[in-house]
């Protein structure tokens, strides 16, 4: 039988979701970092920090890599659902969520409504993994509900500490637009399963109706880049190709556009003062086949467009009460200070055990 290290395994799926969580962590502690093949660049920077890493993606290094650590740690700590860890989990280790996102619109894990399409084995598979998660991470109430709905947890797990990748936007929050000579306008979509056309954003009317006081930048989720292939940036439109982060994006805009994307809660953190437009032009159909989170259509003012005419109309007529709501709702405990909050926490937990 191995022994448990006093050691931190960080599972990566996100990049840039830690936010140097890791490298501020590592300071103090031996950090290993597995992470899936999106994440080298990040790792890459990490590595030049003296920080360990190995790929989840290669099968040599799986057997004789990463099993040993996940068994021989005596913390992990998760940026999403890793189904391995059903069946590792050893009774002395504790595995902590902080989960890549501060919050949520769509529905996931046991509500997502394609769940009741799975087989029971699959439940039990998924369901095996969320009980194996000892505590997450969250900014709110209101996530920490979720998590009890959509993994089982119990509130005696929930650490309401706020999210480390949350801590650079609360130290700089921006009270007011900027003065530019044109504002920003972020659009921001997520992806549906198998999508192969863009979302029907009536670019031209856009254009027509806004280019003299505004300027759009289009940034895809990773899953659907693809689709701005042979798309040319305009006077008004840029569409957005670099390796730069959404939360630069997020700094530099005036209005953000989206669907059902978790970049809401980040933006309503750095500026929550600015308004932000749902675009939900499918949303009977998307929450037949996902799922929306109970209580956002209940909030004040809470009004999605549902095609380019009301996104303009609401350009024009722009209200900020349903950003400053999310941010009052979602970042309760996003006050800058989680990274300390969680290095302290995981540092009594290795402190106990020494």
């Amino acid at each position: 039988m191995f022994k448990i290290k006093n050691r931190v395994i960080y599972l990566m799926s996100f990049p840039d979701n830690d936010k140097g969580f890791i490298e501020e962590l590592g300071k103090q502690v031996e950090v290993i970092v597995l992470y899936k093949k999106k994440c080298k660049a990040e790792v890459l920077r990490l590595k030049k920090q003296g920080i360990r890493a190995y790929p989840l993606d290669h099968a040599i290094y799986f057997v004789v890599r990463v099993i040993p650590l996940l068994t021989q740690s005596r913390i992990i700590i998760i940026d999403n659902y890793f189904p391995v860890l059903g069946a590792l989990k050893k009774r002395n280790q504790t595995i902590i969520q902080i989960w890549h996102a501060i919050g949520a619109i769509k529905k996931f894990g046991l509500e997502d409504k394609q769940t009741v399409f799975k087989t029971t084995t699959d439940i039990t598979r998924y369901t095996q993994v969320y009980q194996a998660i000892d505590k997450y991470v969250v900014a709110s109430n209101n996530m920490g509900k979720v998590f009890e709905r959509s993994y089982g947890a119990k509130e005696e797990q929930l650490l309401y500490f706020g999210l480390p990748r949350a801590d650079h936007l609360a130290q700089q929050i921006q009270c007011q637009v900027d003065k530019k000579q044109k504002k920003q306008i972020l659009y921001a979509p997520t992806y549906r399963e198998d999508q192969e056309e863009l979302p029907p954003l009536d670019l031209k009317r856009l254009e027509k109706e806004l280019s003299d006081e505004y300027h759009l930048i289009i940034k895809l989720h990773p899953h659907i880049q693809h689709l701005m292939k042979n798309k040319q940036d305009t006077d008004f439109i840029t569409w957005h190709r670099s390796d730069q982060g959404l939360d630069e994006l997020i700094q530099k805009s005036d209005v953000l556009i989206t669907d059902y994307s978790s970049v809401v809660f980040d933006y309503s953190l750095w500026n929550p003062l600015a308004p932000i437009i749902f675009f939900w032009y499918d949303q009977e159909e998307y929450d037949e086949l996902i799922g929306i989170q109970n209580g956002l259509l209940d909030m004040e003012l809470f009004i999605p467009a549902r095609n380019t005419a009301e996104i303009i109309e609401q350009l024009m007529n722009p209200k900020v009460m349903v950003s400053e709501t999310l941010n009052k709702t979602w970042n309760s405990y996003n006050d800058g200070a989680s990274t300390q909050r969680l290095i302290d926490y995981i540092l009594e937990i290795l402190g106990e055990t020494k």
